[in-house]
Order: C-alpha cells, then structure tokens, then sequence
C-alpha cells in the first residue's frame, strides 16, 4: 500500500517547491491532481518538457514519486464534442503518465446522472478508443465514484 499526499492544496508552490515540501512532510509519494501546469480539470494536458523534466528532476532530488494521476475529462458526458476533445486530452495524459512513469491513473465518469444511458454510450465509445492504448502502455486506470457522475445508484433506507 502506498500512502501519498495530493498535492492540490500546495500546487501554487510550484513543481519544485510542491515536490520537496512534500518530502520535508516525510511522504514517499505524491498524488497528482489536477494541476495548472500539468493537467488542468478538463482541459488538455498542458505537461511541457520542461515542466516534465523540472518534475522529474525534482523527484530524483528527494526520492519521491508520483503514485497516480488524477485526470477529470467529460469522457462520458453527454455531448459527442466534448467526449471526442477528452478522449484526446486522455490520449495526452496517458504520454504523459509513460513518460513520467506513472502506471496509475485515478479519475471519475464525469456524466451528467440527468441523462444516463447517453452517458454509458459515451463512456463505452471512449473506452473503444481508449482501451488499446491504455492495455497497450500498461496503465491503470481506476474510475472512482463522485456524486454528479452519469452510474445509477441505489440508497438503502
């Protein structure tokens, strides 16, 4: 079990100051939600070389890695538009993600629960695209649950 720190409430820091107050915490993992620089909420990944190699170089620095990625992409929302402008933005992460060496990558549906057999369409069309990639680089991905996500659920009383 890896226990990590999701670094949202310091990614202000910066890559480099973010990495190594994490270490002086005494983490051994980071948890990488959506960053700025890196993988803005549903917007494409703006990860540069740069910020690649400034993270990477970090890391080395203080023994820390990355344990997973959160992405949050409309991958299974109901407008075909916007599936097909996350499947893009999650073939971007999940480069990133190799080259980063990062094999998880945590995330939510991102439906709408108003309509959802449009949006367990979209998700199966995603996952169409998505899946040879995904098996093919070796990745993990693990959807969680969220509240405003498109999957039926049922409340016991």
């Amino acid at each position: 079990m890896k226990i990590a720190f999701d670094v949202d409430v310091i990614k202000d820091l910066g890559i480099t100051r973010m990495v190594h107050q994490v270490a002086d915490w005494g983490y051994k993992y980071i948890e990488q939600s959506p960053h700025p620089q890196i993988n803005p909420f549903y917007k494409h990944p703006k990860a540069s070389r740069e910020i690649m190699t400034e993270y990477k170089n970090a890391l080395n620095a203080t023994g820390l890695e990355i344990s997973s990625f959160i992405v949050v992409y409309r991958w299974s929302g109901p407008d075909e538009l916007r599936r097909q402008a996350a499947v893009k933005n999650w073939k971007r992460m999940i480069e990133i993600a190799v080259e980063m060496g990062v094999q998880v990558i945590n995330t939510e549906l991102s439906g709408t629960p108003n309509e959802p057999e449009i949006c367990e369409e979209m998700f199966y069309r995603s996952m169409d695209e998505l899946l040879p990639i995904i098996e093919r680089e070796g990745i993990r991905i693990e959807i969680q649950a969220h509240p405003w996500d498109s999957a039926k659920r049922t409340t016991k009383r």
